[in-house]
């Protein structure tokens, strides 16, 4: 026991409860979508106007709110509650999907070409071969008659 009375026992760091919720409870949380925190804030808009605007009685709505987002932001987590912010980082968001899909449609359709132009190469390399095969045998065949001696081809025996 130290010099100070009271047990060490007590004491716990770096969690702050409010109203029996412990915040930073360790477990973590699956990071919402930022259509999901816009539909939040639209909602705790419209809550704060439903109580009658931040002068009114939504004074308190509203007051609750910030203490949260405070509250959080205390905690290390990151409080996206500006609907500008979030509305422009979906586009942002949106835009560079939309540009990532066309140039994987520019990927796929360049690959498709070239295997397009490698099969009709091939095509056309197999009927080049197939001629060539075709005119070797025809000249086989025409050279065959031939007699030493005698020019041209013969068309049969001499003496019929």
């Amino acid at each position: 026991m130290g010099a100070g009375g009271g047990g060490a026992s007590d004491m716990a760091f770096g969690r702050i409860t409010t109203d029996d919720v412990a915040l930073n409870s360790g477990r973590k949380k699956k990071k919402e979508s930022k259509e999901a925190l816009l539909r939040k804030v639209q909602a705790r808009q419209k809550a704060i106007d439903d109580a009658g605007g931040e002068e009114g009685g939504g004074k308190a709505v509203a007051e609750k709110f910030a203490w949260e987002a405070a509250l959080s932001r205390a905690s290390g987590e990151k409080v996206l509650d500006d609907p500008k912010l979030l509305q422009k980082s979906i586009k942002r968001e949106a835009r560079a999907k939309k540009k990532s899909r066309e140039k994987w449609e520019e990927r796929t359709a360049k690959v498709k070409e070239q295997m397009d132009a490698a099969q009709t190469k091939r095509k056309s390399n197999i009927k080049a071969r197939k001629d060539g095969k075709m005119e070797r045998k025809m000249d086989k065949a025409s050279n065959k008659r031939n007699r030493p001696g005698f020019e041209g081809r013969s068309d049969g025996f001499i003496n019929k």
